[in-house]
């Protein structure tokens, strides 16, 4: 399968429109222009190597790039300010480095994985397609050993049926704590409420490798410091989280690419909090103005629990605040109660909201219906829920 091509990818950028609560068109919220879409580095089709850098032996004439990661137009389409390089130096920025091998990622065998099969060899949770290791490194087999074992759930992904029967990728534990591939959980929206697939990782046709999909083409990724991005349509980068207990840090990443405080290249500056203050408002807003420089705005919503799930009214008002919000500042993380997601769009169609968001959980961008469901998992203590949507000002 020939992966799709980061210029391929941005080259069909189109402009989307969102309509408000009174049914009418405006645009959407700034997106990146042809400057920015194209600025991103074309890595080898799959099964080549990466060529060698400019001025090595065996090397090409070095060529003037037609814009570098960090380079040309922020993510909100406007040039840099005259003299400027970047947010961090005065000096430019590296690249992201492309992830040309892993373009597709081959499934590893269950049993070469540790709580993955029973005894006698057969996996210990049927529901399993494949698993995946994102360049984690092989723990050597000692011979005698008690845990013969290349990888253990700490250091791979797993393709599982989640309880809607679509398969949806999970991200490795990060401690003993439950595994939410277990039970099928769903962290994003069940696949009868999803109206368009953006992009998202998944089984590739011949079922032997995982792969983030775009129009049904592997996309390579990118490496992000201690994280990794995959290239949307859009010129945007959905972010996986490592582990299972790093979904906020994602976001704030997005966040910041998103809004220009941070190149890719430099993303390795990024510095995530850890455990339980990760999945904090607090430990979310601190990295953000710490990265940002500015002060992160948090929009609190509450509701009666009872109202937000069952009726459209009480639904329709945080709608239509979020629709607001992010046509003056972007998009959006949102504490769903189970995990965090992006949210990058809502607009109005047929009497009803549809909704953008990118989940670093399972690694999807999906557009979907208005429902419940979205919202199921909410703190509900006493009768109400709080949603928080943190937004970051554009750079």
């Amino acid at each position: 399968m020939r992966p799709l091509s980061l210029t391929h990818l941005f080259r069909g950028n189109r402009a989307h429109a969102r309509q408000d609560a009174r049914g009418e068109t405006s645009a959407s919220p700034p997106r990146p222009q042809s400057g920015a879409a194209e600025s991103f580095y074309i890595g080898p089709p799959l099964g080549q190597r990466t060529p060698p850098r400019p001025g090595a032996p065996g090397s090409p004439p070095a060529m003037r790039p037609r814009a570098s990661l960090q380079g040309a137009a922020p993510p909100t389409g406007r040039p840099p300010a005259a003299g400027a390089s970047g947010p961090a130096s005065g000096h430019s920025a590296p690249p992201a480095e492309v992830l040309g091998a892993l373009t597709t990622m081959p499934l590893l065998p269950l049993d070469r994985i540790a709580g993955m099969t029973r005894p006698g060899g057969t996996p210990l949770h049927p529901h399993v397609v494949g698993a995946f290791a994102r360049g984690a490194p092989l723990r050597p087999v000692v011979p005698g050993g008690p845990m013969p074992w290349d990888h253990t759930r700490l250091s791979v992904d797993v393709l599982a049926t989640s309880t809607d029967g679509a398969v949806r990728r999970y991200p490795p534990l990060s401690d003993g704590r439950r595994d939410l591939m277990a039970t099928g959980a769903i962290c994003d929206i069940p696949a009868a409420h999803v109206k368009q697939r953006i992009g998202g990782i998944e089984l590739t046709p011949d079922r032997h490798s995982a792969a983030f999909m775009v129009n049904g083409r592997p996309v390579p990724p990118l490496k992000l410091g201690r994280f990794q991005g995959h290239p949307l349509p859009d010129g945007r980068m959905l972010v996986l989280q490592p582990d299972q207990d790093q979904g906020a840090m994602a976001c704030a990443l997005m966040l910041l690419l998103d809004q220009g405080h941070l190149p890719p290249g430099r993303a390795d500056q990024f510095q995530p909090e850890e455990g339980h203050r990760a999945a904090s408002l607090q430990g979310i807003t601190g990295p953000l103005k710490a990265m940002a420089g500015l002060e992160p705005v948090v929009v609190s919503h509450e509701a009666n629990f009872h109202q937000f799930g069952r009726r459209h009214a009480a639904r329709n008002a945080f709608w239509k605040e979020m629709a607001d919000r992010i046509g003056t500042l972007g998009p959006a993380i949102l504490d769903r109660g189970r995990g965090h997601v992006v949210l990058d769009n809502v607009r109005k169609e047929g009497g009803s909201y549809r909704i953008t968001i990118r989940d670093p959980f399972h690694g999807t961008c999906v557009e979907f219906k208005d429902t419940h469901d979205f919202f199921k998992d909410l703190d509900h203590s006493g009768g109400k829920a709080t949603l928080d949507a943190v937004f970051l000002p554009r750079r």
